[in-house]
């Protein structure tokens, strides 16, 4: 039952992390740019006050699965001594991520836990710049970083093929690359299916058996 549940994790958190982000996402839309006046932005989060506590919510359900499916990623990489420094790496890039999203999810819901009608135009404005600015750096710093080393950790493992960790490393490329961070994203979640996928077909979950034909350790031989 255990290695039956170990083997299907990968599947079962990469597909549900991918819905998530899509549901809540979609949920909150796009904030208004970071230049958009305090009235602009007052107007804004009063025309979707109903949608943004429900989507904040939605998206911090997506960081605590997505945060299982980068581990997962990270424990199946790290089998490889040349790796293993490197899916560390990766799955610190994650949490980074998971950060950017729960800045986004938390401001959205501080404008429907406030009361759009309670906020005065510039801490509207204020509140907007810092989700801006806040998420766009920690999503390019987060997904740039898991990206880059987990490709760069595939292709020193060869634990997955080759092609996917060149792909992986060209999605953290663009996540880093100012806007073309928002080419990265609908990239990134395509990755995570696929690579739930790879995972699921490799076992990585399920602990590999012991090599009975590997040789003993030094002085054990006579113990």
């Amino acid at each position: 039952m255990t290695d039956r549940f170990g083997r299907f994790a990968p599947l079962v958190t990469g597909v549900l992390f991918v819905v998530l982000v899509v549901l809540g996402s979609s949920a909150l839309n796009k904030s208004p740019d970071v230049d958009a006046s305090g009235a602009k932005v007052l107007a804004y989060f009063k025309a979707h006050h109903d949608r943004a506590g429900g989507g904040g919510f939605t998206l911090m359900l997506s960081v605590v699965v997505g945060l299982f499916f980068y581990g997962i990623v990270r424990s199946y990489l790290r089998r490889s001594p040349r790796a293993e420094w490197l899916a560390a790496v990766g799955f610190g890039g994650a949490v980074v991520f998971g950060v950017a999203a729960m800045i986004k999810a938390g401001v959205d819901f501080a404008f429907n836990d406030v009361k759009v009608a309670h906020l005065s135009a510039p801490a509207a404005q204020t509140l907007n710049i810092l989700e801006n600015d806040l998420n766009g750096f920690l999503v390019q710093a987060g997904l740039g970083t898991l990206m880059l080393a987990f490709g760069a950790a595939m292709l020193r493992s060869r634990l997955m093929p080759l092609w996917l960790g060149w792909t992986t490393v060209v999605i953290g490329v663009l996540a880093v690359l100012g806007p073309l961070v928002d080419l990265a994203k609908p990239l990134e979640a395509v990755w995570i299916l696929v690579m739930s996928y790879m995972l699921f077909t490799h076992n990585a979950v399920v602990a590999p058996k012991p090599d009975t034909d590997a040789p003993e350790p030094l002085g054990t031989a006579n113990a």
